[in-house]
């Protein structure tokens, strides 16, 4: 071979090893474009979302001092007993936010160091919240309806309570008159059928309402349809929302055990 035909060949595999450098510079400088741009996304939700639960716990306590001043001013316009009890409700209503808070905010951190899951059964757990729910909220009308049982799946039995109390907290708001609540076989996963029969959610917030900046007609923050939406998908289960004839419906998926 002439050190001609050498020279073209090392040319040749010069600008190959140069055109794939640059390829890779590239690629990286994309890359770090888009990891920055995602960064900076994700500050700017961190913001909004503090502004907005700021905003949000400011109210209750607005009313408090409020009431607290009137009683103390001499100048509540109703009872004492009735200006207490508001006070106690907007304490409780505050109370709340602050727990969905500090939950949302350690969910991710204790979801990553779960170290055992325990067997959860899906048809207990629902008949004792709906029992629960069903003491509390006497003038609605609670159906429960369990298709299949033992219906045994594997999770931490506190989150997974919690991802379902959530679903039903959402549905008291809602409801005109009935709750309905069921328990299917689904093959390989258990289905949770949750229903209202109150207004229909807009298409539009269809598939915002599980995020945490979303706020409904009602002023509500959807810190506890996320929380439920997080703790669902670390079990590998899955949750959809949809309006039917007359109702809302919330059907959520876990695997079986």
């Amino acid at each position: 071979m002439t050190p001609a035909m050498f020279s073209n060949a090392s040319e040749s595999g010069f600008e190959k090893f140069k055109n794939e450098m640059n390829d890779k510079q590239n690629w990286t400088a994309n890359a770090m474009t888009e990891m920055k741009n995602a960064l900076k996304l994700a500050d700017e939700e961190e913001k909004k979302f503090l502004q907005s639960i700021s905003h949000d716990l400011k109210t209750p306590v607005m009313v408090i001092m409020s009431y607290a001043q009137a009683i103390i001013d001499g100048m509540y316009e109703d009872t004492p007993e009735n200006t207490a009890i508001i006070i106690k409700n907007e304490a409780i209503r505050l109370e709340k936010k602050i727990k969905q808070v500090l939950y949302l905010n350690t969910l991710d951190y204790v979801l990553d160091n779960e170290k055992e899951q325990d067997e959860v059964y899906l048809d207990k757990l629902l008949s004792y919240l709906v029992s629960n729910f069903q003491a509390v909220n006497p003038d609605l009308c609670w159906q429960l309806d369990i298709k299949t049982k033992p219906a045994i799946m594997l999770g931490n039995p506190d989150r997974i309570r919690v991802s379902i109390e959530n679903i039903l907290e959402n549905q008291l708001r809602y409801a005109a008159t009935t709750i309905q609540v069921s328990l299917l076989d689904s093959g390989p996963s258990w289905g949770i059928e949750i229903k209202n029969d109150g207004p229909h959610i807009p298409e539009k917030d269809i598939n915002q309402i599980f995020k945490t900046l979303y706020k409904d007609t009602k002023g509500n923050f959807g810190l506890g349809l996320n929380i439920t939406q997080k703790i669902i998908h670390f079990y590998k289960g899955s949750i959809e929302v949809e309006n039917q004839d007359g109702q809302v419906c919330f059907t959520i998926r876990y695997p079986k055990k």
